[in-house]
């Protein structure tokens, strides 16, 4: 990916837009990997246009979470309305958890690879509002690109390392999280 945006620099801004755009709307495309690449690109090729870069990182971003919503919004509740789905994702505990813990899940949950567009996707089956959509995804957005990209621009090749140790670490966090919070829940079942 490096060689291709470097062989065509003059629209690196483009390129990077796009590959967000499709890692957005679940296409196999690393968004950490592309962050990383254009840090990278941005500081040692181009660093005259490091705010276009960074620009494009957030704009590919942030699009490719609002069309990953309206898939969800869209065509989520004809997916829920098969048997098998119907059991694992309760729509009406999903909206709830909304209601309530909708910006922290925004601001962790863009932190976590492959969470990230299931965590879209059910804000859009779950029909949040657009708009608070919109404003937690902006700061979650503007909170994850920046931290990974100026990681990245200023640690350089080193971070690639730093990410791989921090991405088992928050996999691990979330895991452990989960396990504890199903656990209390069945506990409080059994002893109301």
């Amino acid at each position: 990916m490096k060689e291709y945006i470097v062989s065509h620099i003059s629209y690196a801004h483009f390129i990077i837009y796009f590959l967000l755009l499709g890692s957005g709307c679940s296409l196999p495309i690393s968004e950490e990997v592309v962050v990383i690449t254009s840090a990278i690109i941005a500081s040692t090729i181009i660093p005259e246009n490091t705010p276009i870069i960074f620009l494009s990182i957030f704009l590919g971003c942030y699009s490719g979470d609002s069309l990953c919503y309206w898939i969800g919004r869209i065509f989520g509740r004809k997916v829920l309305k098969l048997s098998w789905f119907k059991n694992i994702i309760p729509i009406f505990k999903i909206k709830k958890f909304y209601k309530k813990h909708a910006l922290s899940t925004f601001l962790i949950g863009r932190f976590i690879p492959g969470g990230r567009n299931a965590m879209i996707l059910s804000a859009g089956i779950s029909k949040l509002f657009y708009i608070k959509f919109l404003s937690y995804d902006c700061m979650a957005c503007i909170l994850t690109n920046s931290t990974l990209f100026f990681s990245a621009y200023y640690l350089g090749p080193k971070i690639i390392s730093v990410v791989k140790k921090a991405n088992i670490i928050i996999i691990c966090t979330f895991v452990i999280t989960l396990i504890a919070l199903l656990c209390y829940h069945m506990m409080k079942k059994k002893n109301p």
